[in-house]
């Protein structure tokens, strides 16, 4: 229901305008404040239900979708290029609206990276509009260039912690910023990538018990039954990127502006948070494997 949706963002975004008006960064010289037709409470929405909404292109969205069967309830919306332009202003709200829905780790939580491509591996030497933030990193696939998402979920696919660094970096190097949210705690299940010299030491002194699997030449190490069995369902996290990558389509090549790219993680993150149920995948993920009878 949008009107759902636009009432929880409206009562946000009223109540934190002032104070991120009040903490906007002076340029020296007296500017004009013109009031807009349209609030940042209905930005916000239209980003965050074009994600819901399934939209794959923005533009059309806007064009064919929300001008002509959402002006009820947007009655002030301007063109496209003026929205665009309009646009850049929610990021700020977007990452607020974020920070104020995780969720804290209940005792069980999961941490893995995704890739997030901004072009096709053919066009990399010739990208250039994110080659300040994006670089060439490597998954179980294939190569790519782009962006990684760092994303921290509990038993039930909530999401409790979350971190964006650029292609090449380690997904081990991501663990301190995911943890300085202070959302983790307990166990955190991971994959081998996150194995590594005194890492798990480190995490320990942070009060975070980091559990992976072991590579195959490793000494094998003995493991409570509880932690085996939480550990094979670490497919939970799997199915909140599923749940971002093609359903919201986090990721696509079609970004123009960092301003756009950022708006479109930012968006399909708070439309995560506010579509998880968790009755939907996390519950049926936790359900036990069916054994095999003679």
């Amino acid at each position: 229901d949008i009107t759902a949706f636009f009432c929880l963002i409206d009562d946000f975004c009223g109540e934190i305008q002032p104070h991120i008006e009040q903490h906007l960064i002076k340029h020296g010289t007296i500017k004009r404040r013109r009031a807009t037709g349209i609030h940042i409470s209905e930005i916000v929405t239209l980003l965050i239900w074009f994600q819901v909404a399934g939209g794959r292109n923005f533009k059309s969205f806007y064009l064919n979708w929300a001008q002509p069967y959402l002006s009820d309830f947007f009655p002030n919306l301007p063109s496209y290029s003026r929205f665009i332009e309009l646009a850049g202003r929610a990021k700020i709200y977007l990452f607020l609206l974020i920070e104020s829905l995780k969720q804290p780790s209940s005792g069980i939580a999961f941490v893995d990276a995704t890739a997030l491509k901004v072009c096709h591996n053919k066009r990399i030497y010739s990208h250039k509009m994110f080659k300040d933030i994006a670089g060439r990193g490597k998954t179980s696939v294939d190569w790519f260039y782009g962006l990684k998402l760092h994303l921290v979920c509990d038993h039930v696919g909530r999401l409790v912690s979350y971190s964006l660094t650029a292609g090449h970096v380690d997904d081990r190097q991501a663990l301190p910023q995911l943890y300085a949210s202070g959302e983790i705690l307990g166990k955190l299940f991971g994959d081998r990538g996150y194995l590594g010299k005194n890492w798990k030491q480190m995490m320990s002194d942070l009060g975070v018990d980091l559990m992976t699997r072991l590579r195959r030449k490793m000494k094998p190490q003995t493991i409570d039954p509880f932690d085996e069995a939480v550990l094979r369902k670490r497919g939970i996290i799997e199915c909140a990127f599923n749940r971002m990558k093609h359903i919201f389509e986090i990721e696509h090549s079609r970004h123009r502006s960092k301003s756009g790219l950022f708006n479109t993680i930012l968006s399909t993150l708070v439309a995560y948070v506010l579509t998880t149920d968790e009755w939907d995948f996390g519950i049926q993920c936790l359900k036990p494997t069916p054994q095999k009878t003679a």
